[in-house]
C-alpha cells in the first residue's frame, strides 16, 4: 500500500465514522467483495462472492432456482436454506478466496474454480449427492 492509498483509507474512515455512510458504500470506494455460504436443510452447501447485500443475492438465487436456470445453487432447496457472511475481501483476491472456500467447504459448486469444468469431480459430486 503507497502512502497516498493510506492517504486516502484514512479519509475514507474519517468520513465513515464522522457520518452515517452505508457499509457497502464503504465497500464500493474500496472494491470489497463478500464471500459466502448458502447452506439447506439437506446440508448442502454454495460458495460465491458478490458486492451487493447478500438478501439480494440470495432473491436472485431463488428467482434463479425457479426459472429453471442450470446453476450449482439449483441444486439446493432455498425455500429452507440461510445464507451467511464467511468473510471480506478485495476484488484482485476474490477468485482466490473463494475458491480456498469452495474447496475448504464440501459444496455443490461444480466448477471448483479451477479454470475449467472437471468432470471427474462433478461426476464424485452427482453420485454422492443425486437424489434417490
Amino acid at each position: 500500500m503507497t502512502v497516498r492509498d493510506a492517504t486516502l483509507l484514512k479519509e475514507v474512515f474519517r468520513i465513515f465514522y464522522t457520518t452515517k455512510f452505508d457499509y457497502f458504500f464503504l465497500n464500493k470506494i474500496l472494491k470489497m467483495v463478500v464471500i459466502y455460504c448458502i447452506e439447506d436443510i439437506n446440508d448442502l452447501k454454495y460458495v460465491g462472492s458478490t458486492d451487493q447485500k447478500l438478501y439480494k443475492r440470495f432473491s436472485k438465487h431463488r428467482c434463479e432456482h425457479y426459472i429453471k436456470q442450470n446453476c450449482s445453487s439449483c441444486l439446493l432447496n432455498l425455500n429452507y436454506s440461510i445464507i451467511y457472511k464467511l468473510e471480506d475481501c478485495e476484488e484482485d483476491v476474490r477468485k482466490e478466496r473463494e475458491k480456498y472456500w469452495i474447496n475448504y467447504l464440501d459444496t455443490v459448486n461444480e466448477k471448483k474454480l479451477t479454470g475449467r469444468n472437471n468432470k471427474a469431480n462433478w461426476l464424485r459430486w452427482y453420485n454422492k449427492h443425486k437424489r434417490k
